[in-house]
């Protein structure tokens, strides 16, 4: 009787082993579900190299997360940017999850889809089964980090704290995990704990561009030294992805503004005329549009960038908005008010008004390159009066809000 209640012993758990070891046809798939990140990115790159398809973006971008390859994983995100392709994730990974239903990468990747079509609680749901099922640290972390991640869209900071923590004592080697607890201690202000978590994500992975932005953003809070200064704004500079690119300049104008406003309540010379206006500029001929621009003061090219800034986001909406109904008659007129005071207005059909977005777009962005390289940012760091409006004005009140952009980076919301 002993002996048969052994081998009943033993064979519960030789079946319940082998339920969570599952077996795919596809290499790739086979490889996750043995939670080997290190093989699926031999594979992700041998055999989805030159994939379009929603799910092979997907996967191939949580395993460059899972291998700190971080800016290329933000690349595969940013292609579910929208609606149908999150739906379409969504539907992969329920089925991939239906079918390996104790698979802990499986049920990680549904919960990544559900967070991206905004259902977070249950999210978490499905991250805490995952865990119980992860074999690898590395696994558990990125399922602690998610989780994380879900409960700060949840309005939940403090959870999501504790769980980025968690994620970074588990696996202190998964970069993705210090820019996550970084990012939020910048948000509540803590930022030499931030710095420290940016640093260890960049040692990890030192051309994270979102870590080199957290990491700028968070020493400048409180910086009012001009070398520290000079090569915090460098390294935003520096940045060359896109997304990040957009808010690394933001800071550095914002940055500069401030020290111009401090250097103007020494001198007003050069200060007359702030109350140009952007929109009344972008409608002009290039050559005539160049020349305002170069030639503006530097307190009305800040103003101006944060002008052109704020166009820039009216024709991300009117892209949108235009994706929303690409079946517009040719014959009827399709309204684009976002960008009507911007040279655009009417068009007679979807891909005509696409084409003014574009333009308008095009416009915008060369006009924001033109403002940003006409600040002199040496004559600012060399004068004292500058440097003391820092101090003065107080960085950290005037501080752009970043707090979600990481969060809005990994799961392919528009920045712009």
């Amino acid at each position: 009787m002993k002996i048969t209640i052994k081998y009943l012993v033993i064979f519960a758990l030789l079946f319940t082993s082998c339920s969570r070891h599952y077996v795919s046809s596809d290499p790739l798939q086979q490889a996750l579900l043995e939670e080997n990140w290190k093989q699926s990115l031999v594979l992700a790159d041998k055999d989805y190299k030159t994939s379009e398809s929603v799910e092979h973006k997907a996967i191939k971008g949580h395993v460059f997360l899972a291998n700190n390859i971080n800016n290329e994983s933000m690349d595969m995100f940013l292609f579910l940017n929208n609606e149908k392709n999150n739906k379409a994730w969504l539907q992969w990974t329920e089925s991939f999850k239906n079918k390996y239903p104790k698979s802990p990468i499986a049920l990680y990747l549904y919960g990544d889809a559900l967070i991206r079509n905004g259902d977070n609680t249950q999210a978490v749901k499905i991250f805490e089964t995952a865990e119980k099922f992860a074999e690898q640290k590395l696994t558990k972390s990125m399922i602690f980090n998610a989780s994380g991640l879900a409960y700060l869209n949840n309005n939940n900071p403090d959870k999501a704290q504790g769980l980025f923590e968690q994620a970074t004592q588990t696996d202190p080697g998964f970069g993705d995990a210090h820019t996550s607890l970084g990012m939020l201690l910048s948000s509540k202000k803590l930022y030499p704990g931030a710095v420290e978590e940016f640093s260890k994500a960049l040692a990890i992975s030192k051309d994270f561009n979102l870590a080199t932005y957290g990491k700028a953003c968070a020493t400048i809070a409180t910086c009012t030294d001009a070398g520290t200064l000079k090569i915090i704004i460098s390294d935003l500079e520096n940045i060359k992805h896109t997304q990040v690119k957009f808010f690394a300049d933001d800071v550095v104008v914002e940055v500069l503004g401030i020290m111009v406003s401090g250097l103007n309540k020494h001198n007003t010379k050069g200060n007359e005329g702030t109350n140009i206006k952007y929109k009344s500029i972008v409608t002009r001929p290039d050559a005539e549009r160049k020349f305002l621009l170069e030639n503006a003061s530097p307190q009305q090219k800040i103003e101006l960038y944060k002008q052109a800034r704020s166009a820039l986001a009216e024709t991300s909406k009117a892209m949108v908005n235009l994706a929303k109904r690409p079946d517009a008659h040719v014959e009827g007129e399709l309204s684009i008010p976002a960008v009507g005071k911007l040279g655009g207005g009417v068009a007679t059909n979807y891909s005509t008004a696409v084409d003014i977005v574009k333009d308008v777009r095009g416009k915008v962005t060369s006009d924001m390159n033109t403002l940003f390289k006409g600040i002199n940012k040496e004559e600012l760091f060399k004068n004292d009066k500058a440097l003391g409006g820092l101090t003065t004005v107080g960085i950290d009140k005037h501080f752009i809000d970043f707090s979600n952009i990481k969060f809005r980076c990994l799961y392919g919301l528009s920045l712009i």
